[in-house]
């Protein structure tokens, strides 16, 4: 294609075409092109301003490698609205979802509760890991792999289980020599549960499978952080309805005795223990056992009228006003009489009402290695208090009750004398 001739102006001064524009600066630039007003001697193409989301021509676009692939992250699986924030849920996500992956042939996922790692989720693809149940795998956290990856916060790996003085074998489960991955769940600096990989045979795990666990791990402890003061909120708004409810309950109520049975009736609904009792004192220093409920299946009716001793009973201290944990150290140490079963920890809330009556609610913590945390010492010495004003009410109206049945005896006393 030609290019066209200019046209001569006036004074024999040749025009430019009409397809070309002259820059104020000299010089020519193609039509349709864009000057930067900071650099007007820098024209630039309106193309160039679109991002052109191609990489130029002979680069290689980057492609994550096998240490960086997209796993679907735990706080963010396909789970209805309702359970993202519930930590089962996003425990089973996590088995569920690491086993194409990562191949394994178990996973159990704890989270850390004061110092018990709980079992939130776990799988065995194998017969060898069918015998595992929620109560063997509660582990301490000075306890086995598991517990040492919660407790240092790092990452433990054991190529053979059997070499390992750390690796525990678990109640009800087959012996066999195993590859353990143990990698800590931390928010912050804070270790908030485990994810601990198993697979039969030694050195099974490689480097990649390290680092992807560790990818998903921070995931996961932010999930499950979330979740965890979620839940926490709507403990604290449950509890605080059920104060409510007992304080109502027991505003109401008449008699020492149906003001025992209503405070232990409720106590299951706010703490985790389904088995408490009332003691008294007596003036030798005697704790007598006067309600008990949910000893049933344990304790059958030998609860009714136990007696303690004063040398037994030192250890509940009733002297104190704030309730206190009574470990399972200590429990173990009670007189086999006194106690039947496993040790387990004991929460003491004293009681004080009228003059000097001196009282206590236990309640039992519902294994060996769950114990009550300070959230629950508050809520007991809630209770604690609740219970010593409806006491102190209903002891002053069963004497006004016994008062007037003795007025009345005395006056048809008289009346039968006259």
């Amino acid at each position: 294609m030609r290019r066209p001739r200019a046209a001569r102006g006036e004074g024999g001064r040749q025009e430019p075409c009409a397809g070309i524009r002259r820059h104020r600066h000299g010089g020519r630039r193609a039509p349709g092109t864009w000057v930067d007003p900071a650099d007007p001697g820098r024209p630039r193409n309106h193309a160039a301003r679109r991002r052109d989301p191609c990489p130029p021509y002979g680069t290689r676009r980057p492609r994550p490698g096998p240490f960086v692939r997209r796993a679907p992250g735990p706080a963010e699986p396909d789970l209805p609205a309702g359970q993202r924030h519930d930590v089962t849920a996003i425990g089973q996500a996590v088995a569920e979802e690491l086993q194409p992956l990562i191949d394994y042939h178990n996973c159990r996922v704890h989270i850390l509760e004061g110092r018990t790692l709980i079992p939130v989720a776990f799988r065995g693809e194998l017969s060898e890991y069918q015998g595992e149940t929620f109560q063997a795998l509660l582990t301490d956290i000075d306890e086995g792999v598991t517990g040492k990856a919660a407790r240092t916060g790092r990452t433990v790996y054991v190529p053979n289980s059997d070499l390992d003085p750390e690796a525990v074998q678990i109640a009800g489960t087959s012996e066999v020599v195993e590859s353990i991955l143990a990698v800590p769940l931390v928010y912050g600096r804070r270790v908030v549960g485990t994810i601990v990989l198993s697979k039969l045979g030694i050195d099974q795990f490689d480097e990649e499978d390290l680092r992807l666990l560790h990818a998903i791990a921070s995931t996961v402890g932010v999930a499950f952080e979330n979740a965890r003061l979620l839940d926490a909120e709507r403990r604290a708004a449950d509890r605080a309805r059920e104060l409510l409810s007992l304080s109502r309950a027991l505003a109401t109520t008449v008699g020492t005795d149906s003001v025992i049975d209503e405070a232990l009736a409720a106590i299951p609904r706010i703490l985790p223990s389904s088995e408490v009792a009332m003691l008294v004192e007596d003036d030798r220093g005697a704790l007598r056992v006067i309600r008990h409920r949910g000893f049933g299946v344990r304790f059958g009716g030998w609860l009714d009228g136990v007696e303690l001793p004063p040398e037994t009973s030192a250890p509940l201290k009733l002297s104190s006003r704030e309730p206190f944990v009574l470990p399972k150290d200590l429990v173990a140490m009670l007189p086999p009489e006194h106690w039947r079963g496993e040790p387990r920890d004991v929460m003491v809330a004293p009681i004080r009402w009228g003059g000097s009556e001196r009282a206590a609610i236990i309640a039992v913590a519902p294994s060996a290695v769950e114990t009550f945390g300070p959230s629950d010492l508050e809520v007991a010495s809630g209770i604690a208090d609740i219970t010593s004003l409806a006491l102190g009410t209903a002891s002053r109206f069963d004497e006004l009750q016994r008062a007037y049945a003795r007025t009345r005896d005395k006056l048809e006393e008289q009346g039968s004398c006259d």
